[in-house]
């Protein structure tokens, strides 16, 4: 599966801002065709293979920082509509309601990566549940920055209490990932 230049330059630009510290040892532990696409230009625009340019990368730095691989993963996913819907979007996200926003970042993971489906099953006042139904190449961490995507983007359409679960998962073998979102 190929992942969005766009979300590689958000990894990039995570780690040198947020963890500047441990940039240099991040990127001395990425494995040699990962390095190479963190040390060149990086195209927004270009398709990049996900297991060198967003899964290993994710999950070393994940390692380095967080020693949790969930949590390494949803906060590049928070990064990445952190800066997505700041500035003047920002703004205007909060005049978004809930199901927009959902829906837009359903429409970004689409775009982002490669032979990727999903649909929103359902979509109530404070709640919603999105169901992927296929992925190339399933991973947790595409899964979790996922979810950092989404309670990022609920947080600045004015959102709170976020609680988002995952009951099922392609990864585990079940026939889909089904993702459960609550707010207030």
């Amino acid at each position: 599966m190929n992942v969005k230049g766009e979300i590689v330059k958000s990894i990039l630009n995570f780690i040198a801002t947020k963890h500047s510290i441990f940039f240099d040892e991040w990127l001395n532990s990425l494995p040699a065709s990962s390095k190479e696409i963190y040390t060149y230009h990086i195209n927004g625009s270009s398709w990049y293979v996900s297991d060198e340019a967003i899964i290993m990368p994710i999950r070393i730095l994940s390692h380095i920082i967080y020693k949790n691989e969930t949590m390494g993963a949803r906060e590049c996913g928070m990064y990445f509509a952190q800066n997505t819907y700041s500035g003047t979007s920002g703004i205007i996200s909060k005049l978004f309601s809930p199901k927009y926003t959902i829906s837009k970042g359903c429409r970004t993971f689409i775009s982002c990566f490669e032979a990727s489906e999903l649909e929103i099953v359902n979509y109530e006042r404070q709640n919603s549940t999105i169901r992927i139904t296929h992925l190339d190449n399933p991973d947790s961490i595409i899964e979790n920055w996922f979810t950092g995507l989404l309670e990022q983007a609920l947080q600045s359409s004015g959102c709170k209490n976020i609680t988002i679960k995952k009951p099922r998962s392609l990864v585990n073998g079940d026939n889909s990932t089904e993702i459960t979102i609550n707010w207030k």
